[in-house]
């Protein structure tokens, strides 16, 4: 019996001060700022991630050409050329051409990737050329549609681009889209290397 009241004395004396500190700890939870991560319209995030498989697909294409007219996958001087537009058109479009250039820079690694891959593949395929015949204008036209329409969803979505946690989730959320479109992992690391 002795036993018994000396462990109920133990219970209340280590479970009084918890409910006794219960109040104040529920206030202070009340007080701390959430750390939700929100970042707006899910809907946009859907579609950038869309036009970015899509670019990518027209690059895998662009592969075809390279590979037919035995260009490098390496041309420098157009990226460079190509950023510098970029710039220019999402200075015009309220977005900050530093992110604009960090993004499209991803763009074209993951596009470099594509190329690579497809290189690689032909190569142990041993095939000389392909009968495809891609009309390089228009795949050209394409990939600036999807640029331009990038551009507009980056000015809507400028405040998640410039907070780093905002971009972060962001970058997750477009990574686990690109997976479901089948693109290979390391396409979608470079892609979302912004």
């Amino acid at each position: 019996m002795k036993h018994l009241f000396k462990k109920k004395r133990l219970l209340a004396l280590c479970v009084a001060p918890l409910l006794a500190a219960s109040p104040i700890l529920a206030e202070s939870d009340e007080k701390a700022p959430k750390q939700e991560i929100v970042v707006d319209n899910k809907g946009k995030v859907d579609e950038m991630s869309q036009l970015m498989a899509k670019r990518l697909d027209l690059y895998k294409k662009l592969a075809t050409y390279k590979w037919n007219n035995k260009v490098p996958i390496d041309e420098p001087k157009k990226e460079e050329a190509f950023l510098i537009a970029i710039e220019e058109k999402a200075e015009s479009k309220g977005v900050d051409p530093r992110i604009a250039r960090a993004f499209f820079e991803s763009q074209l690694e993951a596009a470099k990737s594509i190329k690579i891959q497809a290189f690689e593949q032909w190569v142990k395929e041993d095939v000389h050329k392909h009968d495809e015949v891609v009309n390089i204008e228009e795949t050209n036209t394409l990939i600036e549609e999807c640029d331009d329409e990038l551009l507009n969803i980056m000015s809507q979505k400028s405040k998640d681009l410039k907070d780093q946690k905002r971009k972060d989730h962001l970058k997750v959320m477009i990574s686990k889209a690109l997976k479901e479109s089948h693109i290979p992992r390391d396409c979608i690391d470079s892609a979302t290397n912004f």
